[in-house]
């Protein structure tokens, strides 16, 4: 069986949303790890495609926490929508047509625990199960080195942990299930004009794949879709896993801070932190550097603080629900010049912002000097 050759897809990278973007130090390398085969390259804080050796099992995809590598023809966030719409849809991969509809990925390899967990959500029931319908993958260019197996024992490793009551089966699609003829689509099924001519034809029916996605999504909209999925199965009640469980530190994670009376509020943890985990709250006389814990996605980016204030250390499933929580605070008052507000210096107690203050003192210095050469006159 040869497997066709897929000309319309790629593999998109988006530069601005991979957490090692303009960084002196990579932080992350799960894309990398990830390729069973050589596809991408770490080159400082940037990563490079070689397009020959990538086939599209979308493995990247699945191990990035925000999303920077995606596939154009099919988008992560489009197979989270189709299982929203078609929740007991078997998943099928695009190198073969089953005689059935199905929710069509890349591999079995683009799955992860998120995808799980939604579907979890999606499909209630006690006994609920994601299909996935797959080729001969003995033949596949995605399973060329064997791994597929290993990484489906992986993820349900993985499931068993966050108790997700959803089993994976992977069913191989036969070469006479591939042309034989399918049940035709149920009534309401959502298919477009175009899946049903192709079913009258072919006996293929099948979800058409999400639009291209060709410009990069907003930041934090991309980054938090993963977590967002899963939290959505976490927030459940009754909630699966006891307070005191530990979180698996490669994804979860708080952030204290030390010496909190000594941040300069350079604001760089909160612009580095991809997905606004690190937030400044601003009050009428306050302003607190906030953390939430659910956001928070392990990265380290935020320890890469000037004044070496932020740690990352591992989180219980208690404080990882505990709400969000201020790791320093400071006093805040209206500039009388500007009205900007501004952090008040208990040891002046002015009333004009640091840049007002500047500002004022340079006018005195230039008034005193225009007094003396005058005087000297």
């Amino acid at each position: 069986m040869k497997t066709p050759a897929i000309t319309d897809d790629r593999l998109l990278f988006f530069h601005q949303l991979c957490l090692n973007h303009k960084l002196p130090h990579p932080v992350c390398s799960g894309c990398v790890d990830a390729c069973p085969f050589g596809a991408l390259q770490q080159q400082g804080s940037s990563i490079e495609i070689d397009h020959d050796r990538c086939t599209l099992c979308g493995a990247c995809v699945a191990a990035c926490p925000v999303l920077a590598v995606n596939l154009r023809q099919h988008p992560y966030a489009g197979i989270s929508g189709h299982i929203t719409e078609k929740p007991y849809f078997a998943l099928g991969c695009f190198r073969q047509s089953a005689g059935q509809e199905h929710i069509r990925i890349p591999c079995a390899r683009v799955v992860d625990i998120a995808l799980l967990a939604h579907r979890a959500i999606e499909q209630p029931d006690e006994s609920a199960s994601m299909r996935i319908l797959t080729a001969d993958c003995t033949r596949c260019p995605c399973n060329g080195d064997g791994g597929l197996p290993s990484h489906i024992s992986a993820l349900q490793e993985e499931s068993a942990f966050w108790r997700i009551p959803v089993d994976i089966e992977l069913q191989q699609v036969s070469s006479k299930d591939r042309t034989g003829k399918g049940a035709p689509p149920s009534s309401g099924s959502g298919l477009s004009r175009r899946s049903l001519l192709r079913f009258f034809r072919s006996g293929e029916p099948h979800i058409a794949p999400s639009a291209p996605a060709n410009s990069a999504p907003d930041t934090c909209e991309s980054s938090c879709h993963k977590r967002q999925l899963l939290l959505a199965y976490l927030s459940r009640t009754p909630f699966p896993l006891s307070s005191a469980t530990v979180l698996p530190e490669h994804s979860f994670g708080q952030i204290r801070m030390e010496r909190g009376g000594e941040c300069t509020l350079c604001e760089v943890c909160t612009r580095l932190c991809p997905t606004r985990a690190l937030y400044w709250l601003d009050s009428e006389n306050q302003r607190s550097l906030r953390f939430d814990p659910t956001l928070c996605i392990a990265c380290k980016r935020c320890t890469l603080c000037p004044g070496k204030l932020l740690t990352l250390q591992s989180i219980t499933c208690g404080e990882f629900f505990s709400g969000t929580r201020d790791l320093c605070q400071f006093a805040t008052a209206a500039c009388e010049s500007c009205d900007d507000l501004f952090v008040k210096n208990p040891e002046t107690n002015g009333l004009l912002c640091p840049v007002c203050q500047t500002m004022a003192k340079n006018q005195q210095r230039l008034l005193a000097d225009l007094k003396n050469c005058s005087d000297t006159q």
